[in-house]
């Protein structure tokens, strides 16, 4: 498919979610309060990354309680049909293709390398589909769907991490190099479960950058902010799709100094989006 295509479409969607982030201070929560994370209704297979940031944003503006979505290959498969007027969502999919080269082995053999590729479709809500089966919160990857506590679900998540929390103070941040550590305000300083979770979600996913995991720059807050912005904006997205596929409400702290910086992550993540569109992607 040729770049220019791909390029028109990764542009329409920064300026899709630019648009969010001027009429609403709150996009993201939005994005958490759907009732699961969008996935294929045919494959169960959940979307990921800038598919699920494109449907969920697709999600809260049809205001739909369904979160299947399906091609138009699907669609017709199932022998079923569109409803007039509908509109589908362009998703994104890297596939590989595999080419000969001149170069050969210690064998003699031609030498083959994977190419990988993106490839452009549309998805359709299921609201959007006429004879589709309603939704059914046990169908598919719903059934799927976490009912633990809270408690239990942030244990297994840090668990699996294996990163080191450490509570006391009343900020949360991560400390990189050789601490490797998180360290969290008690729970009971939050003012909610779910606000302490989106936090501690949001600091799990800076702990990714550190050298022994994606060796990530990370930016620094006096030095080097455009970094910095960056490395917030990747949290936070992280937070909320986990939240999102953990079945949390992403909840925030109400106070001043999450307000004012707020709204100076946010400026900073405009200016990142129109200068580099390939930030997202």
């Amino acid at each position: 498919m040729a770049n220019a295509k791909i390029e028109k479409y990764q542009q329409e969607l920064v300026d899709k979610l630019l648009e969010q982030m001027e009429s609403n201070k709150d996009f993201m929560k939005s994005w958490s309060e759907i009732p699961f994370s969008p996935y294929n209704g045919k494959g169960f297979t959940l979307y990921n990354g800038i598919n699920q940031i494109n449907l969920s944003m697709d999600l809260v503006q049809k205001q739909s309680a369904d979160p299947r979505y399906y091609t138009f290959k699907q669609i017709k498969d199932l022998d079923l049909k569109l409803k007039k007027g509908s509109k589908g969502v362009q998703v994104q999919f890297y596939r590989l293709t595999t080419k000969e080269t001149k170069k050969l082995d210690k064998n003699g053999q031609t030498i083959d390398v994977q190419i990988p590729f993106i490839r452009l479709t549309h998805a359709f809500n299921a609201q959007d589909i006429e004879g589709l089966k309603p939704y059914e919160k046990t169908e598919g990857f719903a059934a799927l769907k976490d009912n633990r506590d809270l408690t239990a679900k942030l244990n297994e998540v840090i668990k699996n991490s294996g990163m080191k929390i450490s509570h006391g103070g009343n900020r949360a941040f991560y400390i990189g190099g050789e601490k490797d550590t998180i360290m969290m305000p008690p729970p009971e300083r939050f003012s909610s479960n779910a606000a302490y979770a989106a936090t501690l979600l949001h600091e799990l996913a800076h702990s990714t950058g550190h050298s022994s995991r994606q060796n990530r720059d990370m930016g620094d807050k006096d030095f080097n902010r455009m970094g910095y912005a960056k490395e917030e904006l990747r949290a936070e997205l992280s937070s909320v799709f986990m939240c999102q596929r953990l079945g949390i409400s992403y909840e925030l702290e109400n106070d001043q100094t999450h307000i004012e910086n707020s709204a100076a992550y946010l400026k900073g993540w405009k200016n990142i989006l129109k200068n580099d569109t390939n930030e997202f992607f």
